[in-house]
């Protein structure tokens, strides 16, 4: 299925002649053989060349098309603009990744054994703010490889190898993750050991259950949900202090029952009487707890609903062909979305509230302490390196955590439905904004901003209502859905 027309046209402009180019700009590193390209020439009068093939320029000068690179180490795109005797040149360097085709391939790190206890702890820092410097350390599977899962400051853990660069942890016997070498404090020589675990705990009240043990220093642990349970599994601990066969109920908790479990590893099923909000793990006072929390039953429509909506970037964020920028574009749909769920009795609340920029650990940070239900990142896409501009005309919504899968999928139905174009994507993705929240939290793509008819609805008060609406109507869709309404 296509995407359907706004109904908006783009309008004619036909100013001086210029080239300014959006993406890529000179220098841009690409890996594939073809790029996405756009920008404006400043007038639909103009016609445009890049390495002599001829591309559309819309009424308003904007441009946006997929062109081949040249062969070689080093290509090089040649734009031509021109309206009857003016004409405007441009190149640009595309130089090739690493492991492209006729390029050199990075050495793999060399990996030597290195035993010793570390501490994780981020250096100080006077170019980052608070949140940043206080998340958590990100692991990751290989050495520069994807991310695995974060483990807070602080935490003692053995190192069995190293690279010149980065240190190998050993979280468990079968487990094991590397981080950045400046991110680790040397404690000294070394050898793995579990810590005891015992005195079992349950506590509830109306807004959270927490289940804890007693551990005399802080261990990684996480939390999974599947079919009405949680999964908690704690690392680095003595097996043999597994939770009982059976727990007692307690609000969300129906009950609990130890799991198999490989050496150094105690895993503990908790039962579920409700679908929960969201849940995070904490080392307290010699405990370690697992806080679940649940989400009030809202009989009211969206009535007391606490809100957290994301204006993507800046810093960052895309320019369209003609100019409009993401930043500017998302916290408008983010100001129109808070006026609706504002009259509809729920507590919006914006993270970005200006144009000055704020970090993406802030972001979260921001959402924590305003005590929000949900989370929603506004964006507008653009196509990743390889990609032609179109490849991204629809709606694509990214989720991380299992709590925040419902939302994603009515966001992404009703954002798709409100800008008159297809459901892209429904992608979980390991975002940072996503990765680390308690709350279910997703990232909307709403659009591609950089497809030139897409752009110019987006510049019109009804492209930002559109997209705004779809955000409240996917929030009704899901609340209805855990209410017991209409699924």
């Amino acid at each position: 299925m296509g995407c359907a027309d706004p109904g908006v046209r783009i309008p004619r402009i036909d100013g001086p002649l210029v080239l300014e180019l959006r993406y890529p700009l000179d220098g841009t590193v690409i890996a594939q053989d073809s790029t996405a390209i756009w920008g404006s020439t400043g007038t639909g009068r103009a016609t445009l060349d890049v390495n002599g093939r001829r591309i559309r320029v819309e009424p308003n000068g904007a441009f946006a098309d997929f062109v081949p690179l040249p062969a070689g180490g080093t290509a090089m795109l040649r734009f031509r603009a021109h309206v009857g005797s003016d004409t405007v040149t441009r190149a640009i360097r595309i130089p090739r990744h690493a492991g492209a085709a006729g390029t050199a391939v990075a050495a793999e790190p060399r990996v030597r054994d290195w035993t010793y206890r570390v501490r994780l702890r981020r250096l100080p820092s006077d170019t980052v703010d608070s949140a940043t410097q206080a998340r958590p350390i990100f692991t990751r599977w290989l050495p520069d490889g994807s991310v695995a899962f974060g483990i807070p400051q602080g935490m003692r853990l053995f190192a069995d190898a190293r690279t010149d660069d980065h240190l190998r942890l050993r979280i468990a016997p079968g487990l094991r993750v590397w981080v950045p070498a400046a991110d680790a404090e040397v404690i000294g020589p070394g050898q793995p050991r579990n810590h005891p675990l015992h005195d079992l705990r349950v506590s509830a009240d109306s807004a959270e259950a927490v289940v804890s043990f007693a551990l005399e220093e802080p261990v990684f642990s996480q939390a999974e949900l599947g079919g009405g349970h949680l999964v908690w599994t704690v690392y680095g601990v003595d097996a043999d202090a597994a939770a009982p066969a059976a727990g007692p109920e307690s609000g969300i908790i129906r009950s609990l029952a130890s799991l198999p479990s490989g050496a150094g590893t105690v895993r503990l099923d908790i039962a579920l009487a409700d679908e929960p909000l969201g849940w995070k793990t904490e080392w307290q006072e010699g405990r370690l707890r697992l806080r679940i929390r649940t989400l009030p039953r809202f009989r009211d429509g969206l009535r007391g609903l606490v809100v957290g909506l994301d204006a993507g970037h800046p810093p960052e964020g895309s320019t369209g062909a003609a100019g409009l920028r993401e930043d500017s574009m998302t916290l408008a749909v983010a100001r129109a979305a808070a006026d609706r769920l504002r009259a509809l009795g729920a507590r919006p609340v914006l993270i970005r509230e200006n144009e000055a920029p704020v970090s993406l650990d802030e972001r979260i940070a921001r959402a924590e302490r305003m005590g929000v239900h949900v989370f929603i990142s506004i964006h507008g896409n653009s196509p990743g390196p390889g990609r032609p501009p179109r490849a991204v005309l629809g709606t694509a919504v990214y989720w991380f955590r299992q709590n925040a899968y419902p939302l994603a999928r009515a966001l992404h139905l009703e954002v798709a439905r409100a800008l008159g174009q297809r459901p892209l994507a429904l992608v979980r993705e390991d975002l940072a904004v996503l990765r680390p929240t308690w709350y279910p939290a997703i990232l909307v793509e709403g659009t591609a901003m950089v497809v030139p008819e897409r752009e110019a609805f987006l510049r019109t008060q009804r492209g930002i209502d559109a997209y705004a609406d779809g955000i409240v109507a996917g929030l009704r869709d899901w609340l209805s859905a855990r209410d017991g309404g209409p699924q």
